[in-house]
């Protein structure tokens, strides 16, 4: 006959509550059998964070990254879990934003290196010795944060996302010649933007 008494889970209530109730109070007190239960639940739930994170991410080395991260909070915070909803759908929470801010981050520097591969090809149709390895990324950064949000999201759409300018236009509802006019507006203020940046280089817009 097994000795459960150094089994956390088997330190259930009189109540006959679940196994994974039990290890969260243990996790909430602290201690020795504290950090057990903390180690078995993280035991447990890791497959599944990990199937749930390479699902959004659709890289597993980015997906068993961001998994360890999770369980690193879920470690961190379990002690202050109080419980509103199931584990699962807490940790599901946590995945999910996790996997988010990392496709942001992800997406910001590739946004970065495009823009500056879109200054390079305006500079490029001025100047035919211009070349796109003189292109400060920090100015080409501040720029691009300058705009509004609207200019942002044109753009994206136009040159990040390779969309036809009618397919824009249906995205963000509005016709044809306004979405053309807001797109040209948006370079006009992108290139505006870049030549104030711009100034203490040797690379700037055209007048």
């Amino acid at each position: 006959m097994s000795n459960t008494s150094d089994n956390p889970c088997h330190a259930r209530s009189t109540g006959g509550e679940k196994p994974e109730l039990a290890y969260i109070k243990q996790a909430r007190i602290g201690g020795y059998l504290g950090e057990r239960a903390k180690a078995k639940l993280i035991k447990d739930y890791y497959p599944w964070v990990l199937k749930r994170c390479a699902q959004i991410l659709r890289n597993d080395a980015d997906a068993q990254d961001t998994a360890q991260e999770v369980m690193l909070r879920m470690h961190k915070a379990l002690p202050k879990f109080e419980g509103n909803s199931s584990l699962r759908t807490w940790l599901g929470a946590i995945a999910h934003n996790e996997c988010v801010n990392l496709i942001r981050r992800q997406q910001k520097n590739t946004a970065t290196l495009q823009i500056g591969a879109l200054i390079a090809l305006f500079e490029a149709q001025q100047d035919a010795d211009h070349h796109s390895d003189d292109v400060p990324i920090e100015a080409v950064h501040n720029a691009l944060n300058a705009l509004s949000g609207h200019d942002r999201e044109v753009l994206h759409l136009r040159f990040f996302g390779e969309l036809p300018i009618a397919e824009i236009g249906c995205l963000l509802g509005l016709s044809l010649s306004a979405t053309k006019m807001r797109l040209y507006r948006a370079l006009e203020e992108f290139k505006h933007q870049y030549h104030e940046e711009a100034q203490g280089t040797d690379v700037a817009f055209a007048a």
